[in-house]
């Protein structure tokens, strides 16, 4: 399989991906924002900002956050997706299973590589956790993209190797 097409596919499923996971993200955001701008605030303060300054802080923060996590999620999925493209096209022929098997390859690989981190440095004392349903859905959509990618780059090479 040729590596512009993992690319190709991995553009298309890294915005659906980055898409899904920024609405979720953002849903998230609406529900607990305020309380982790008081905890930005309430550090800032600790670390020795003027309250004037840390409150300007926040209002600039509450108008980004909650579109920067939909834009900074497409971004970083579409990133992603395209490498993840990149080596699953690399393999493709390499991996002599099903592409089932090489989507969950992929898609457990990718979960370790973004759970692991979160486990060993948990966050700071007083950070809002996020509700449960979110990282359930984070969760479920970072597992199903790299399935999804291996759907498409399938579908490409049944279509390759009729033509």
């Amino acid at each position: 399989m040729r590596v512009t097409t993992g690319l190709k596919w991995g553009l298309v499923v890294g915005a659906v991906v980055g898409v899904l996971q920024g609405i979720v993200s953002y849903l998230e955001y609406l529900e607990t924002g305020e309380a982790l701008l008081r905890f930005i605030y309430q550090e800032m303060i600790r670390q020795g900002t003027p309250p004037e300054v840390a409150t300007r802080a926040l209002e600039i923060s509450r108008f980004f956050i909650g579109p920067g996590a939909v834009v900074s999620s497409i971004i970083g999925n579409v990133i992603t997706y395209l490498i993840i493209g990149i080596i699953m096209a690399a393999v493709w022929e390499k991996l002599r299973t099903g592409w089932l098997v090489k989507g969950v390859i992929f898609s457990v690989a990718l979960l370790a590589i973004t759970v692991i981190p979160a486990l060993v440095s948990p966050p700071p004392p007083g950070y809002p956790r996020s509700p449960i349903q979110y990282t359930a859905l984070h969760i479920a959509i970072s597992f199903a993209g790299p399935l999804l990618l291996a759907a498409f780059l399938n579908k490409t090479a049944q279509k390759e190797v009729t033509s």
